[in-house]
């Protein structure tokens, strides 16, 4: 749970970077295959690598498994080989974190700086990140998830409010055939109602990078009122999530669309 809610914490401070930076950059056009290969939040176990494009450019961030480690980076475009890599003499840091109970960040130091480091896709579509110091990535390729993850919002005009969490996972999973690792989404809806009912979606699924969509399953329960049981209301649930400008889009597959019409905004400041 730790490791959850340290990665959440990290992920938020990430997407509130990328909200100033998109800001500060708005009137930069990017490249736009450059953003299609590489721009998104890309995952290997729960070492995580965000890549934010800046025109030509790109900032790219990444954690180790624990967050104790970051690394970020300033890359260029080189369009004929289809990769970002650092300029020689380029920007490249290494930081040690000190993190409390929470995986909120106490402090940092500086271990390594101008370090070289090339970015590139293998024919399977997985990030592949190549430090040209101490071969840090090595061994690892990296998922691409999209830009889910965080807490979403959406508040309707009578003050029903619908809450959204977006966590990547990685846990170990009881099968058949012994003990898997299951990588993917956890996604918590809860909603609000002005008569006191309280709604809960809990769904868990892969995001596809083709269709740039999240696509899950799970149930749904109730409460009648806040201190009552909690009920539940079906199992086998499904939907389908997507992005747009920023926002996020909920399609459910069971009921009679119980987001349609709903579009949450980012409350992560």
């Amino acid at each position: 749970m730790k490791k959850m809610i340290a990665m959440l914490i990290a992920l938020v401070m990430m997407l509130s970077l990328t909200a100033a930076l998109a800001e500060d950059y708005a009137d930069v056009e990017d490249n736009p295959e450059m953003t299609a290969m590489f721009s998104s939040d890309w995952a290997s176990g729960m070492s995580h690598i965000m890549i934010f494009p800046i025109g030509e450019e790109a900032s790219v961030q990444i954690w180790n498994d624990d967050e104790t480690i970051q690394w970020q980076y300033s890359c260029v475009w080189d369009a004929e080989k289809k990769v970002l890599a650092t300029q020689e003499g380029g920007f490249g840091e290494k930081y040690s974190r000190v993190l409390d109970e929470e995986g909120a960040e106490i402090s940092r130091n500086l271990e390594k700086e101008n370090i070289q480091a090339v970015f590139s896709l293998n024919d399977d579509g997985y990030l592949v990140w190549k430090d040209l110091e101490e071969d840090a990535g090595a061994g690892r390729i990296y998922e691409k998830i999209g830009w889910f993850a965080g807490d979403w919002e959406y508040i309707q005009e009578d003050g029903t409010q619908y809450q959204a969490s977006f966590i990547w996972d990685v846990e170990n999973v009881e099968s058949e055939s012994g003990l898997d690792i299951y990588t993917g989404y956890k996604v918590n809806i809860v909603k609000y109602g002005t008569d006191g009912v309280i709604l809960y979606w809990d769904y868990a699924g892969q995001y596809d990078p083709e269709t740039e969509s999240l696509n899950v399953v799970g149930c749904k329960s109730y409460q009648t009122e806040e201190n009552a049981p909690v009920e539940n209301a079906y199992d086998n649930g499904s939907a389908i999530f997507t992005l747009h400008d920023q926002c996020v889009y909920w399609r459910d597959l069971t009921e009679e669309d119980a987001g349609n019409g709903l579009v949450f905004e980012s409350a992560n400041g």
